[in-house]
């Protein structure tokens, strides 16, 4: 399709992203904790020529230096994550306050250099004491990560007003707890990683919680998760069926074969995903789980702004690369309908308000080309939207 058909939104913000582990060093220093990477690291096998993250790119002493750099560049924006462990040593409990300190130095300097900051609260590098006491596989996580997600407010947020939750949930769990790629290297059961799956989504909801209770001022909080997109160059079978192929590869890529991401991504219309394991799981969800799960969130990375309820098992799709979307939409969620076991090929879709029929019919072809839809719900917030099927209220049935 023609590049001239796209172009950035006027408000698009330019800028750059890092993670705590890759840029900062000092793993052992000023009173910061262990987390996974520094132990997965230092084990045989593990790295290429045994590299480790302990002076990375010494961010941590010459942050000044980086921000110098940065502004030098022209980012009006930067996205760094908090170390969990760097903050709180043991994952809870005391406060490392020189952790804290180092953090309001990077904001402040930022700030002093018209640099918008962007927190991520967790950028996979969980602290090792935690890991030890069960870590995403342990529910009492969900608790962690909100006295984490309120510390965090209650120091930063003063200053700070983006915030993400998690980064790239799909990779922490499933490279790090199946395929065992990424720390802590393991390989668990795929029931494990669904148990992963709902502690980090349910986490996901308590910081965002925390976020809004403790923030000092209107924040905008998201989460920065990761998809792709095949599309076939012709519509010839021939090439629809190899896009679909490469649709499922990609899937397996990103979520390490399984929905086991907090997006859970709904390839699970497939033989990709062991549907009894899943079920296993969602078939606890409480009402309460429900409530910390529609939290309101108002950004994802990489995408235009957008505001709308996140239900369990959501994940944000890439812009898709179709005139239709236009402006209009910032992608499309979808996720299994009404929290409970997924009947075959039955989803939910949520699009961003303000979505015209056009922008409506092309989410459901970018559905129907890699997943076999047998019934099709849909949300929409417009009840105008009408793409050929039944409107009654604000949902339409095919």
């Amino acid at each position: 399709m023609p590049t001239e058909n796209y172009k950035f939104p006027a408000d698009f913000v330019w800028g750059a992203a890092t993670s705590s582990y890759q840029i900062e060093g000092a793993v052992s220093e000023d009173g910061k904790g262990e987390d996974i990477w520094d132990v997965f690291t230092k084990e045989d096998h593990r790295i290429f020529e045994h590299h480790t993250g302990e002076t990375a790119c010494d961010h941590y002493h010459r942050f000044k230096e980086d921000v110098k750099l940065m502004k030098e560049i022209g980012l009006h924006a930067y996205r760094f994550s908090i170390n969990w462990s760097r903050v709180l040593p043991n994952g809870y409990g005391q406060v490392n306050e020189k952790g804290i300190a180092f953090y309001n130095a990077l904001i402040n300097e930022l700030l002093a250099n018209d640099i918008e900051p962007y927190i991520t609260l967790y950028h996979w590098e969980l602290p090792y004491e935690l890991y030890k006491r069960g870590g995403w596989l342990n529910p009492q996580i969900v608790d962690w990560f909100g006295d984490y997600a309120r510390l965090i407010a209650e120091r930063f947020s003063d200053r700070v007003k983006n915030f993400f939750t998690l980064n790239e949930p799909q990779c922490f769990v499933g490279l790090g707890f199946l395929t065992g790629e990424h720390a802590p290297g393991v390989q668990a059961p795929l029931r494990d990683t669904f148990e992963m799956a709902h502690n980090a989504l349910k986490a996901h909801g308590k910081a965002v919680q925390m976020l809004r209770a403790y923030g000092k001022q209107k924040l905008s909080i998201g989460f920065a998760p990761t998809a792709s997109m095949c599309y076939p160059e012709t519509e010839s079978a021939e090439d629809i069926e190899a896009a679909r192929k490469a649709q499922e590869e990609a899937d397996k890529a990103n979520n390490s074969g399984n929905s086991s991401n907090t997006g859970g991504n709904s390839s699970s219309g497939s033989a990709m995903v062991d549907q009894n394991a899943l079920n296993n799981v969602l078939k606890n969800h409480t009402a309460e789980d429900v409530a910390m799960l529609a939290a309101i969130i108002e950004c994802e990375a990489g995408n235009q702004s957008y505001e709308g309820k996140c239900a369990v098992g959501s994940v944000v799709i890439n812009r898709v690369a179709d005139p239709r979307f236009a402006n209009s939409i910032s992608g499309v969620i979808y996720a299994p309908y009404q929290f409970s076991p997924v009947a075959s090929g039955r989803f939910a879709i949520v699009l961003a308000r303000g979505a015209n029929a056009a922008c409506t019919q092309a989410a459901v072809d970018v559905l129907n080309g890699y997943i076999n839809i047998n019934a099709l719900y849909f949300h929409v917030y417009d009840s105008s939207v009408d793409v050929g099927g039944t409107v009654i209220g604000d949902h339409v049935f095919y």
